[in-house]
């Protein structure tokens, strides 16, 4: 069948129902619209539509797509794109209980060793647990130095959205072999989190934390020390222009920028987590250093102010100190001071005011007394020092209030101390007594 060799139309109202070509199609230029999926177009340049620049195609009017678009990357802020359905699926913490027991291991598949570790009781008090070792980029051992029940926490620390802005979560900072560093962050606040870690992973707590500025903090040691530094601003907290519903619940139904002020916070330690107050290290488990005999308790320079120790009205505690294995002194809860070895000191008082004492009355028959206690010299089993005294099985026959009977501090074992003071106050006596019966003899000569 012959086909036309060209087809001029004209007039306003001039149209065909279709048009099918089999060749290329070629103009200077195309005005109006196309119809249909133009999935069988092709060889269609960018000039027309998009002007080129490099290996991409922009365009100043709008471009409406009713299907999918797909790319490798995005540029630009995206200031002005609406509409967007934001869900936040990665996890901010991983928790994970423990029951009775020394030892637990979190997975919280974070595939970093920059994280914050946090531990609880039962009671949702949190607490310092014995050591804290950070074992893999994806797992942390905590353990107790007694059986412990509780919740540990691990948080990765960041992915805070705040409007189009994805800020960085943490910041970490290697030091090697010294007493300070300082840590520069840039989060602009002093409500932030730090954890310190030794060059094995293991936390350790620093001699002080000290918040210089809003953007760095000088973490001090009482000896020289390697490890690192972990500065986090907070976790996953979205609020702005994107959608915060899926996370209501992990956010205890609060809003999101509730978890940004730190004053709403509670049970959190001053030195260990930022505060503009001081606060209180509470729990159940016992405080011990991570390497014997390498940390100090205080400084020269940050001394304790007070010890307390105390329990329940029947149930107070003692004090014991231990050197080398050895408890060698106790504070009890009467007070009294139990030393093993020898109290040296340029010199000594004893309280003996007459207005903390009554029934005041002289010492009767004091020579009598006297005479049935020896002085004697004598080596002590213990170190073989030769010493000399009195032995208080004597004293107590005559004078039973200077005798005592106490434990040992070590292993428990009793045995008789004597309140030389008491025998001081018989000595006395005795010697008054003596210089009567001298006057008296005088008096007969």
């Amino acid at each position: 069948m012959p086909n036309w060799k060209k087809l001029v139309t004209s007039g306003s109202d001039a149209s065909l129902a279709s048009l099918v070509v089999t060749n290329a199609v070629s103009a200077s230029a195309f005005s109006g619209s196309f119809f249909g999926n133009g999935s069988g177009l092709t060889g269609i340049g960018g000039a027309g539509i998009f002007a080129p620049t490099g290996s991409s195609y922009n365009t100043t009017n709008n471009l409406e797509i009713t299907g999918s678009v797909t790319a490798t990357s995005f540029v630009g802020d995206g200031s002005g794109i609406t509409g967007i359905t934001t869900t936040v699926s990665q996890e901010s913490t991983v928790t994970a209980s423990f029951s009775s027991t020394t030892s637990t291991t979190v997975n919280h598949g974070f595939n970093s060793r920059n994280i914050l570790v946090s531990v609880y009781d039962t009671d949702n008090y949190q607490i310092i647990p014995k050591s804290v070792y950070i074992a893999s980029n994806n797992t942390v051992d905590i353990t107790f130095s007694e059986n412990t029940s509780g919740t540990a926490v691990v948080a990765k620390g960041g992915h805070i959205v705040s409007g189009s802005q994805i800020e960085v979560p943490t910041v970490a900072d290697t030091f090697t072999s010294v007493t300070s560093t300082t840590v520069t962050h840039n989060f602009n606040t002093k409500n932030v989190i730090i954890s310190v870690y030794d060059d094995n992973d293991n936390y350790i707590i620093p001699a002080s934390i000290n918040l210089n500025t809003v953007n760095s903090a000088v973490i001090t040691f009482s000896e020289a020390t390697s490890g690192t530094v972990v500065v986090a601003k907070g976790g996953h907290i979205v609020y702005g222009s994107l959608s915060t519903a899926n996370n209501a619940s992990k956010l205890n139904n609060q809003v999101a920028s509730y978890y940004l002020d730190y004053g709403n916070f509670t049970n959190t330690p001053s030195g260990l987590i930022s505060s503009s107050a001081s606060g209180d290290i509470t729990g159940s488990a016992h405080i011990v250093p991570l390497i014997n005999a390498s940390y100090n308790l205080g400084s020269s320079g940050s001394r304790w102010d007070r010890v307390y120790v105390s329990g329940s009205i029947d149930a107070f505690k003692d004090l014991n100190f231990y050197v080398d294995g050895n408890n060698d002194m106790r504070l009890d809860q009467t007070g009294s001071l139990h030393v093993e070895g020898d109290v040296i000191a340029f010199s000594t008082t004893i309280t003996s005011d007459q207005n903390l004492k009554y029934d005041i009355v002289p010492i009767q028959n004091p020579l009598e007394k006297i005479a049935e206690i020896r002085g004697v010299e004598f080596y002590w089993k213990k170190n073989n020092e030769l010493s000399a005294g009195v032995i208080a099985q004597e004293v107590q026959k005559i004078l039973p209030q200077a005798v005592k009977e106490v434990e040992s501090v070590r292993d428990g074992s009793k045995h008789l101390t004597v309140n030389y003071d008491a025998v001081v106050g018989l000595l006395v006596q005795s010697v008054k007594e003596l210089k009567e019966e001298v006057e008296y003899l005088k008096s007969k000569l």
